[in-house]
């Protein structure tokens, strides 16, 4: 059985090469043509992830064509709603793969387009197409370090060869350009069945297995790289026809063999046709260690997981268009006419001392429209400058103004609190202290009290002398006492004195002259 053995796989790394990299939401549409069905997925890359935006399928009445009708590639652009021109890639079986030995120093010394000039002619033997006649996609394959095991250098070196015929590119060309298309590349199905894996287990080892309507090839995953992949004389048809009693010879052990190199624990991952036959998954579940699984492709475009069943089905041309975006290495193995850039700028060699005089004419008059728009940017910015300097003159000025008035208010306003503190707390401090006088008079004279008279003491404001009558010395005791503890007055009892006449019992019997002064008592003190 035939093993093939591609080179790794490895999507672009930031810490290498920018231009490896793809644009943040490049778009790129993979189309696939097998048997009568065109199937097509739309593919959008954001920095290091790949997002499959939608997929479709359109029957092809011409059968018998192998390429795809411009009417059907027409429907595609419209129901995914793709702009003019977007860029695609075409799988067909019509690219045929092949592994050639080669001289390694040989091939580590040309360059990519030479050496896929080379080797043309070299599988020319395998394909049957003439050298002359023929497009190449060429990818060499990098020594694999096996853990433990010991790395030997070969003077072979492995180079795998995507072959199409040159006619069946451009009329390929030809016909995605009439449907508003822009064909970049075109693949065989060998390549692209498992790279869908390599973004959803890049940190895992899986195996991954396509039953294709003409062929089927199983490949191996390991760390987001393709570890090999074996191409297989099996078919959806020959299971079927196994299934149903025409037993195939070795139908089932080429299957076996290849389930054996599966690593667990993950099943193997069906892509193609097949895998929606629920016949031929349960029959391969009966073979592999490891079970099978059918590939879901989930469409980001979609609010639901509806129709992700089909994800098996367009797998090859979801892992072309993947391909496409993953830069120039995983691009390699892709056909393509593109005249290299190399080749390009040597064919034009001629027109060198002209585009060098053409340049630097531009690069002058270049220079020359840059200092004057930057002169009539300065005189812009400084007469701008100019007036902001003179409105802010202004406002300096303004501000001293108010700085000023603001000053004047400040002394105002301390004016004011001045003249309203001493109207709060001192003007009126002797009408209070009379009122307060009042007050504990009233409050604490007893019953046995009468007073004559209140007034001030002609040599100290602050002292009341009042004079009355009581019916006894203790009645003007108590009271005085009363005045000092509860009025908070300063008491001092000038005079006590009997009276001459007592008009009968219960009648005041002695007089008093006392001297209060308001908030020096022992009340007062307390507070």
């Amino acid at each position: 059985m035939p093993r093939i053995s591609l080179s790794k796989i490895v999507r672009p790394n930031f810490s290498k090469l920018l231009s490896r990299l793809p644009m943040p939401g490049s778009l790129c549409l993979g189309v696939e043509y097998v048997e009568d069905e065109v199937r097509a997925a739309l593919v959008r890359a954001k920095g290091r992830e790949r997002e499959i935006m939608e997929f479709v399928a359109v029957k092809a009445p011409e059968a018998e064509d192998d390429l795809p009708g411009i009417a059907q590639l027409q429907e595609i652009r419209n129901r995914l709603n793709c702009k003019q021109n977007i860029q695609t890639v075409f799988v067909t079986p019509l690219a045929r793969l092949v592994v050639l030995p080669m001289n390694r120093e040989r091939v580590l010394s040309m360059r990519s387009h030479l050496l896929a000039e080379a080797v043309k002619w070299e599988a020319e033997t395998y394909t049957g197409v003439p050298g002359h006649l023929s497009l190449a996609g060429v990818e060499v394959e990098k020594p694999r370090d096996e853990p433990g095991q010991i790395r030997e250098e070969l003077e072979e070196i492995m180079v795998h060869v995507a072959v199409l015929e040159q006619n069946i590119y451009r009329a390929a060309r030809e016909r995605f350009r009439m449907a508003g298309l822009k064909l970049a590349r075109v693949y065989p199905g060998e390549v692209c069945f498992h790279v869908p894996l390599l973004y959803q287990h890049e940190e895992s080892d899986r195996g991954v297995l396509e039953i294709g309507a003409a062929s089927s090839g199983f490949a191996l995953l390991r760390g987001g790289s393709t570890l090999a992949i074996n191409a297989m004389n099996v078919t959806a048809e020959m299971i079927r026809a196994h299934l149903d009693g025409r037993t195939m010879t070795d139908l089932e052990d080429s299957l076996r063999f290849n389930f054996g190199q599966a690593p667990g624990p993950l099943p193997v991952a069906l892509t193609g046709v097949g895998a929606m036959d629920h016949r031929i998954v349960a029959f391969l579940r009966t073979l592999s260690p490891t079970g099978v699984e059918p590939v879901r492709l989930q469409r980001t475009s979609g609010l639901t997981t509806a129709g992700s069943e089909e994800g098996p089905m367009f797998a090859t041309a979801a892992g072309a268009a993947m391909r496409e975006l993953g830069g120039k290495g995983m691009q390699a193995i892709g056909i393509s006419d593109a005249v290299p850039p190399a080749v390009r700028i040597r064919q034009s060699i001629y027109l060198m001392p002209l585009a060098a005089a053409s340049f630097l004419f531009v690069v002058l008059l270049g220079h020359n429209l840059l200092m004057r728009y930057q002169e009539s940017d300065l005189s812009e910015q400084r007469r701008d400058i100019e007036a902001q300097l003179s409105e802010r003159k202004k406002v300096h000025d303004e501000v001293k103004r108010l700085e000023g008035d603001i000053q004047k208010v400040d002394e105002r306003t301390r004016d004011l609190r001045r003249q309203m503190a001493y109207i709060k707390d001192e003007w009126d401090k002797p009408l209070q202290a009379r009122i307060d006088m009042y007050d504990a008079l009233i409050r604490n004279m007893p019953p046995t009290v009468a007073l004559i008279g209140i007034r001030h003491d002609q040599r100290n404001p602050n002292i009341y002398v009042v004079s009355g009558e009581a019916v006894s010395p203790s009645a003007i005791l108590d009271f005085a006492l009363r005045l000092r503890e509860e009025g908070g007055l300063s008491v001092d009892v000038q005079r006590l004195e009997p009276q001459q006449q007592v008009r009968g019992k219960g009648s005041a019997s002695h007089r008093f002259v006392m001297h209060l002064e308001v908030g020096s008592g022992p009340k007062a003190d307390q507070t």
